[in-house]
Parts: structure tokens; sequence; C-alpha cells
């Protein structure tokens, strides 16, 4: 009887060890990172970590809902009055946004207040994604030198970029400081999910001009460009550094300063910064003797690259 007690005991504790070691199995088996997901201390612990984030960032921006479809040719151009309206039909949505009819019929008010979400949502995506870059460069101290320069003045163009779109979409005018004080929009310099209050007309621009001038001033270890046409090579030969006109360059940094202070109605300080870009000698208006429009070479340059600062 006493050996059958101790028989029992020894069992109850091996099925407990057992289940133990399966539920510490199970654990271990349920932390497992899925092949795309990867852990924020993991993804920045490298420069190439930084450098998939910014692509991200720009991923985002070219989405949909961004500078990619409703934020520029399927919304926003069709407000500024871009295509020739010749239609009849005034209940389509892009006949009731060329009208500036958004009330005038359920179904369309909702997909243009749909539109007007998603771009708002869609641009502060992206500034997001800015900040959580921008997070993790104060955080870790990977970076250095050049790419640490390029990665947060990037960042931070873009930021800024961002910001200037919005507040000249949802917000007053500036008209020469006839709205300064007028509330416009958040200005997100943190990742976070905490709403933020909306700041005046005056304020976003300010931070708009101290992201963008800290974006000049550390862009300015690679002024190189290099042009995209499919004709010419890079200059470069680290991948990171190629093919700059797809990136918030230093040349970009500068041309947004321009129109932000032409929007400021500062004309001393926008010409300084549009001067500075076309005399830079990195860009020119496209010469229509030497275009070459035949798709089918590779000599062709069909969307003008020679005029792009940014793309």
């Amino acid at each position: 009887m006493f050996f059958k007690d101790i028989s029992k005991k020894m069992f109850g504790v091996l099925m407990a060890a057992t289940l133990i070691q399966g539920l510490t199995g199970c654990k271990k088996w349920l932390e497992v990172n899925p092949a795309t997901r990867i852990s924020e201390d993991e993804q920045f612990s490298s420069q190439q970590g930084y450098i998939d984030a910014l692509f991200g960032t720009y991923q985002k921006m070219a989405d949909l809902g961004a500078y990619g479809g409703l934020g520029t040719y399927r919304f926003i151009d069709v407000l500024a009055q871009y295509y020739e309206n010749k239609s009849g039909q005034t209940n389509t949505f892009y006949g009731q946004t060329a009208r500036y009819a958004y009330t005038s019929d359920v179904n369309t008010q909702q997909n243009v207040r749909a539109a007007i979400s998603s771009i708002w949502s869609g641009y502060y995506g992206a500034i997001a994604q800015a900040n959580y870059i921008l997070k993790n460069l104060q955080q870790h101290q990977v970076l250095a030198g050049t790419a640490f320069n390029i990665v947060k003045g990037e960042a931070l163009a873009i930021r800024a970029a961002i910001h200037f779109d919005l507040l000249r979409m949802f917000a007053p005018a500036y008209l020469n400081g006839a709205n300064d004080t007028a509330l416009a929009i958040p200005y997100m310099e943190q990742f976070t999910i905490e709403p933020q209050a909306k700041l005046s007309v005056g304020a976003v621009l300010a931070k708009c001009e101290t992201d963008l001038k800290e974006a000049e001033q550390l862009l300015s270890v690679y002024p190189s460009i290099d042009q995209i046409a499919a004709n010419q090579g890079s200059t470069s030969s680290e991948l990171f550094l190629m093919y700059r006109q797809n990136h918030v360059n230093y040349w970009a940094a500068k041309a947004i300063l321009a129109r932000l202070y032409l929007y400021k109605g500062d004309k001393v300080n926008a010409l300084k910064y549009a001067t500075e870009v076309i005399n830079s000698g990195r860009f020119s208006f496209i010469n229509p003797g030497t275009l070459s429009v035949d798709a089918t070479t590779d000599a062709s340059d069909i969307t003008f690259t020679p005029e792009h600062i940014f793309r």
C-alpha cells in the first residue's frame, strides 16, 4: 500500500512536470514572431532597419489615400480645376467634387467625406511613420555621420512637408498674416496615438519652418543628386545614396522652404531659396528640341526628369 501511494504521488509529480514543460513549450511556440514582423528593437538595431523604415514612409506617402491618388489627381487636382469638366453629369463623385457640391446628394456627400477622411488619415499615417523613425533615432545610438544626418533630415523634411500640405488643405489661408491666430491642425511631433490640440496657422508654419531648416542643415552633408532618367546611372556606389532624386534631398528641403515662404508672403526668403535651387545647376527645364517621347527606347524621358527636384 505504501509503495502504491508513492507510485501515485510520483506519477502526479511527473504529470505536473510534463504539463509545466508543455505549457512552457506552448508559450515559446506562441511567442514566435511571423516572418513578416520583427520587434521594434530588432528593427532599429542596424542601419538597414532605419533605411527600411524610411522606405516604408515613402510607401505610405504613395498610398491611394495620400499622394498616390486622392491627395493629387483623384481629388485635390479636381478641386483645383486641373481638368476640363465638360460632362453634364452632376451626380457623380468627380462631377460633384469639381462643382464643390458636397451636400447636394447623400451618396456623393458620403463619398466625398470618405475621400477627405482618407486624405487626413493617410497623410497623418505617413507623419506617424516619420515620427517613429525620429523616436528611435533618439533612443538608439546606431547611426552616425552621413547616414544619421540623411535619415533624420529626410524624416524631418517629410514631417514638415506633409504638415504644410495639410495646413493648406484644412486650415484658413494665411493671407499675409490675416489668419495667423486662426486654429488650424495638430502638429504631430511625437509617435503617439493620443489626440493633440490644434495649433494656430502661424504656429504650424513656424514648426514647419523649424523642421525644414534643421533638415536642410542635416541633408547638406550630401548635396549630390542623381537623375532618374533611364539613360543615366548613379554617381554613388552605396545603395542608400543612389538616386537621391527619389528622396527628400538637400535641394528638395530648400525648394519646400521656398514654397513655405512664398505662402507666408515672405518674398525675400522665397526668392533666396528658389534662386539657390535654380542656380545649383542640378536641374533644368526640358529642351523640346532634344526630347524623346518614344517610350520604347532607353533615351525616352516623358516625365521630364531634369525638372524634378524630388519625386
